[in-house]
């Protein structure tokens, strides 16, 4: 076991150097004589052998275990698996939500976001993100208004990839829809957004993109 340790942490040692993983092979090196010694006295049969080998174990462990606490609370965890959640964002608050939405959530396909959302929540729907790696869509339930008992209400929010960062505008103000298999269908052309919303009535929503400015400007609504 000492003979193994030894060449373990020169091998290591050797393949992270330049890293912070060094120290911890420095120690697995240094440890290695004394695992060495300790088997030696066991082997002689001298009491000491038992209490150091012992000694070296218990070192061994308590490191592994403070090691693996200062990764469990150190280590970020990626937005991706948290904030992006539609449930996890702030409400009906535009700046919130361009804050949380960063380059990893864009760099993110559309499916691989619908899935993650259908594991976090059994209801999650495909229409909730629609969009592209440029323009998309969100539509998150509020919860705080109350439906009729039968409509569900609703936010929903139109953005923009820039190059400064998330661009959010909301689409409608206090939407409500009994429609359960697609309350919104967003449509993009080149320079201009559609988002269709169906609640008590059918209507288009339009919005011309600006992507390089940043902005997106309601136009005149229309039918569906």
């Amino acid at each position: 076991m000492a003979l193994a340790g030894l060449g373990y942490g020169l091998f290591a040692l050797a393949w992270d150097g330049g890293t912070d993983r060094v120290t911890g092979d420095r120690i697995l090196i240094g440890l290695a004589p004394l695992l060495a010694a300790g088997a030696g006295g066991m082997i002689a049969r001298q009491y000491w052998g038992w209490i150091l080998c012992a000694a070296v174990g218990m070192f061994m462990a308590m490191i592994l275990g403070f090691y693996g606490l200062f990764r469990k609370f150190t280590t970020p965890v990626a937005p991706s698996a948290t904030a992006t959640l539609l449930q996890r964002l702030p409400g009906n608050n535009p700046q919130g939500i361009a804050a949380a939405l960063g380059p990893a959530w864009w760099n993110t396909p559309i499916e691989e976001l619908r899935k993650r959302e259908h594991e976090d929540n059994a209801i999650a729907r495909d229409w909730e993100i629609q969009g592209d790696g440029r323009t998309r869509l969100i539509v998150l339930t509020d919860l705080g208004r109350t439906g009729n008992g039968n409509s569900i209400p609703l936010n929903i929010f139109l953005l923009l990839n820039t190059g400064r960062g998330t661009v959010v505008r909301p689409v409608t103000d206090g939407f409500s829809s009994e429609d359960r298999d697609a309350p919104v269908e967003l449509k993009v052309s080149r320079q201009q957004a559609t988002v269709v919303v169906r609640g008590s009535a059918c209507l288009s929503k339009n919005f011309a993109l600006d992507h390089d400015a940043g902005a997106i400007t309601p136009l005149a609504d229309g039918p569906c």
